[in-house]
């Protein structure tokens, strides 16, 4: 019995880690907002001056274009991996990598560089956001200290030219990143209760004369929208037929336990 009782338990455990949904790989697109002054499902231009949202372009400019100068941010909602009643999904983690996808939209002034990637748990309205042109806002991009907890996805190489303006559309690009333990995290923690995901896109310090223009809000398509891709790994979850198999197990094992102490007390 006491075999038996060892056998299953380690049975009922292994069906019970094996049980819960599979993971799945989607994209989430930032769709212009309801509202104009909405910060969810939005895009902004900020600069020294003023917070552009829901603008037609994105645009990411450093230091070198001087009052020109501007940021990128798009803010993400929805229920990556919805119930069957339309709820977030309860997420274990998210998958090691996730791809940034911007729409290239190059005008005359375009130029090529470095840009920094992050994502932040930042909730402040963006229309209180403005470029940084403070000796911290110099060390990142214009972003100074105004996001909370800014996490840095990695700096890529942006390798548009200029176009002739009323040029059509450039292609839609990806951005491709790991992610450490507390971006996983912090994007699990979000879409299990259909937070907000703030990305967030800055010129590289490096490369200050770095122009970039990408389909806001306000002006993309189906496909040009800036979008998130990655890897949603809900948290399992036992199936009532598993819970009642690990309950019956548990009472068979401690029932046996039970009859083999009376059978040596017997003896």
């Amino acid at each position: 019995m006491q075999t038996l009782k060892t056998f299953g338990l380690a049975a009922a455990l292994t069906v019970l880690a094996a049980s819960g949904a599979s993971a799945q790989t989607g994209t989430l697109f930032c769709f212009p907002a309801a509202n104009p002054g909405d910060p969810s499902g939005a895009t902004a231009q900020i600069s020294a001056t003023s917070s552009n949202i829901n603008t037609k372009y994105l645009d990411v400019e450093g230091a070198g274009s001087g009052s020109f100068a501007t940021f990128g941010v798009a803010d993400f909602t929805g229920n990556f991996v919805p119930d069957a009643n339309g709820n977030p999904t309860t997420l274990a983690s998210v998958g090691p990598n996730i791809t940034v996808g911007l729409g290239d939209q190059p005008f005359d002034s375009t130029a090529p560089g470095a840009l920094d990637f992050y994502l932040s748990d930042s909730t402040a309205p963006l229309s209180s956001l403005k470029y940084d042109t403070s000796a911290a806002g110099a060390l990142n991009g214009g972003l100074g200290n105004q996001l909370s907890n800014l996490y840095f996805l990695g700096a890529t190489n942006y390798l548009s030219t200029p176009a002739s303006p009323g040029a059509l559309p450039g292609q839609s690009l990806g951005f491709s990143f790991n992610l450490l333990p507390a971006e996983q995290s912090l994007l699990a923690s979000e879409l299990s209760t259909g937070g907000n995901i703030r990305l967030v896109v800055a010129a590289d310090t490096r490369t200050p004369g770095v122009v970039g223009s990408f389909a806001g809000s306000g002006g993309g398509s189906a496909g040009n929208y800036p979008s998130l891709t990655l890897t949603a790994i809900p948290a399992a979850v036992p199936e009532a037929s598993t819970t009642v198999s690990l309950g019956l197990l548990l009472a068979l094992g401690l029932g046996g336990l039970a009859v083999a102490r009376r059978r040596k007390a017997q003896a």
